[in-house]
């Protein structure tokens, strides 16, 4: 595949190294059918004046887009379009109806929605609408998990699940195959080194109900070795959200109260050593309802440290919209929970919902070839272009 890339590229720059334009030319690629790519029609010229990426994206009728350059590689995705962006919230592992789901029902919705063209996208991810990682046409989705409670996070034990020592292989601790994360390690694709599902962490229980053989220091959970472990596995492998310090009726706390739950969040984390900047997004316990004026300034101008909260999500019980849409306050996205009680419902819902769906382009700059295009993070369902410097 390199030599016939190389070909059509030198053929390009030998024709385009007298072209009259002082510009550049932007040409489709597209693949053969054994995936090798190929050279297009020509889309358009730019000028020294002008961003490629966002030229092409309104060539192509994008509107507003949202760019991710990779060295050579702009990965560019359109933030407008129609559907819904479901964001589905998960609490236990479990048998019973409500709050608990059964681990076989996990799995098999994960397997579902890889099978299903559907693309797992961070909650940051959502609110920033930084879609430039599903590749064109998938179906967009966000996944999360509240309170850290009994089967989210499980290491396997020498005795008790709850207060039995871990075991170790390799000098790592073995993950319980009734986990959360168990699944999540088996079927959700890494994205720059991390899946994209976050666990929204509250204190006013051990947070995933292990101590490891440990004491119980009780509220707020400072000094366990055995959530040490697992919240720097989490920082390295998901992402973390706030769920506030002790799980609290929202929608009964003062403005002052409130900030000392969101704050206090972030006092725990900072105690385990944990990069607090990364988080920035928040879960409403219980919900919030209606959010009023107050309590949503109240989010907006939330400061710790210089962070800033980019939104939250609320408990409402049907599938969100994408930010752009205009349909949706950022600082009161729905979720909808999924335990065994709903699950044939959310099923339902994504066999049958008109999802919002990836438009994405790629374009190569031609000045650092030669390299590998299989190496690099493409696809042939995106439309992907190269631009021919003269």
């Amino acid at each position: 595949m390199r030599g016939s890339v190389l070909r059509y590229i030198l053929f390009f720059i030998v024709i385009f190294s007298f072209s009259p334009f002082f510009g550049d030319d932007v040409f489709s690629l597209y693949f053969d059918s054994h995936g090798n790519p190929r050279a297009g029609e020509w889309v358009l010229t730019v000028n020294d004046t002008q961003e490629p990426g966002l030229s092409l994206a309104r060539s192509l009728g994008l509107g507003a887009v949202k760019i991710r350059t990779e060295g050579s590689i702009q990965y560019i995705a359109s933030k407008e379009g129609q559907g819904y962006i479901p964001v589905l919230s998960f609490h236990k592992l479990g048998v019973n109806n409500e709050f608990e789901l059964t681990k076989e029902r996990f799995e098999d919705l994960l397997i579902y929605l890889q099978v299903n063209g559907f693309h797992v996208i961070s909650d940051k991810q959502y609110f920033s609408e930084d879609y430039t990682h599903a590749v064109n046409g998938k179906k967009l989705i966000v996944m999360g998990s509240d309170d850290g409670s009994t089967g989210v996070f499980y290491y396997k034990t020498e005795n008790d699940v709850k207060t039995g020592n871990f075991i170790m292989d390799h000098g790592q601790y073995i993950i319980s195959h009734n986990s959360m994360v168990y699944f999540l390690n088996k079927h959700l694709p890494r994205e720059e080194g991390r899946g994209n599902f976050t666990f929204y962490i509250t204190f006013d229980a051990i947070p995933f109900r292990q101590t490891g053989g440990g004491g119980n220091p009780g509220p707020p959970y400072t000094s366990m070795f055995a959530l040490l472990s697992k919240l720097n596995y989490l920082e390295k492998n998901y992402y973390i959200g706030n769920h506030t310090a002790n799980h609290l009726y929202t929608e009964e706390l003062q403005e002052s109260e409130f900030i000392e739950e969101v704050k206090g969040f972030y006092d725990i984390m900072e105690s385990y050593g944990i990069k607090v900047s990364d988080i920035s997004t928040l879960a409403f316990p219980f919900g919030i309802g209606d959010i009023t004026a107050e309590r949503e300034n109240t989010v907006k101008e939330f400061r710790y440290k210089g962070i800033e909260l980019a939104g939250a999500f609320d408990y409402d019980g049907f599938f969100s919209y994408p930010i752009s849409s205009g349909k949706v306050n950022p600082y009161d996205v729905s979720r909808i929970g999924v335990d065994n009680k709903s699950y044939g419902k959310i099923m339902t819902l994504l066999e049958n919902t008109y999802i919002f769906r990836s438009r994405r382009i790629v374009l190569f700059d031609s000045v650092d070839y030669p390299f590998d295009l299989s190496l690099m993070d493409i696809d042939k369902n995106d439309s992907n272009y190269i631009l021919i410097r003269n």
